[in-house]
């Protein structure tokens, strides 16, 4: 049995959303939140990011190392190519995040992940769909 980190994702129409977000985003309490907007990511480099490009580039793993709180919100996580959620299976089901180069402790985090899907059903059939 692991002692795995809290996930909690979200999908739910766009003005929620943004309620959601200012309000992680206002808990001082928290420390600095590590955000990632991966509706940004929409190129190879993120490829690079995520499972560990040269040693000295910049990744996610290094993000995660560096982060101030144990508060990690992945914002628009659908946005992302779905090629890509495979590199958060380990860290959602045992709390360790591993690139080519780090491999990070994240059990004890709460990990919030946003998205644009309508129902639980079409986040199944997404992740389905990714694992291929």
């Amino acid at each position: 049995m692991y002692n795995v980190n809290r996930l909690f994702f979200f999908f739910t129409e766009i003005l929620e959303l943004v309620k959601l977000k200012r309000t992680v985003s206002n808990r001082t309490d928290w420390g600095k939140i590590l955000r990632k907007q991966f509706s940004m990511y929409q190129n190879n480099e993120f490829a690079n990011y995520l499972f560990g490009g040269k040693y000295n580039e910049k990744s996610f793993a290094k993000d995660l190392i560096a982060r101030d709180s144990n508060v990690i919100l992945l914002d628009e996580f659908d946005k992302a190519y779905s090629v890509f959620h495979s590199a958060f299976y380990q860290l959602f089901d045992e709390g360790i995040y591993e690139d080519q180069n780090y491999r990070v402790d994240v059990r004890h985090a709460i990990i919030i992940c946003t998205s644009n899907y309508k129902s639980k059903d079409e986040i199944k059939r997404e992740i389905r769909r990714s694992n291929f």
